[in-house]
């Protein structure tokens, strides 16, 4: 994994350097400032996007945009000194895959980059639920199968998983009985389908629509 580090405080980023290379995570390049960030992000290509939420220059949220823009594969993480939720809110609007407080421990840092690597977006509970109630649109219509573009009956069921249970993607694919493989492709069908610009905002549809299921329900 190959990773990008944003933030206007030099010792921060120091400290992040040395807990990336205690990690075995490869540093590619840091930023100082907003601006600086999207072009080391054209340039170098990271895999992993650290960017702090308060830069100078281009905030992190235009960052977050403009990245996604032009490099929708990098996976953005917002660095934030609190939980906001409606600054994290705007945050996952914007495409981040998740975000780290920046009192957090190195374990979870580590945990935080191994789940973005597997693919996965990080919400809390009380996030998830201000998706539920924001102004993204929701592409019911397909989701709730009324049309002949709907989803298939396996795809509808690794929804209602995702919707239901925060599983990893290999625990995903056990309840499915198929491969973590089988299961990226139909996720990444899935973001297409309902032209979804992140996993978040399918999840957020689906616990409206009231999609019954759950990891429990597949295995007994």
């Amino acid at each position: 994994m190959h990773v990008l580090i944003a933030d206007g405080y030099a010792l921060y980023r120091e400290a992040l350097e040395a807990l990336l290379e205690l990690g075995g995570i490869e540093l590619i390049r840091t930023a100082r400032n907003g601006r600086e960030a999207v072009e080391l992000a054209r340039l170098v290509q990271p895999d992993v996007a650290l960017i702090d939420l308060d830069l100078s220059g281009l905030s992190g949220l235009a960052v977050t945009r403009l990245i996604k823009a032009t490099q929708p594969d990098v996976k953005v993480v917002i660095l934030t000194l609190g939980e906001d939720e409606a600054d994290l809110l705007a945050a996952i609007e914007a495409g981040a895959e998740g975000y780290l407080v920046k009192n957090s421990s190195a374990d979870v840092l580590y945990a935080t980059l191994a789940a973005i690597g597997r693919g996965e977006v990080l919400l809390s509970a009380g996030l998830a639920r201000l998706l539920l109630r924001s102004s993204i649109p929701r592409p019911a219509a397909i989701l709730a199968g009324s049309d002949s573009g709907g989803l298939t009956p396996r795809e509808r069921q690794l929804l209602q998983l995702v919707a239901h249970r925060s599983a990893t993607t290999p625990e995903l694919a056990a309840a499915l009985g198929t491969t973590a493989q089988t299961v990226q492709y139909h996720l990444h069908r899935i973001l297409t389908r309902v032209h979804a610009r992140h996993r978040a905002e399918v999840i957020t549809e689906a616990v409206r629509l009231g999609l019954p299921g759950g990891l429990g329900a597949a295995r007994g």
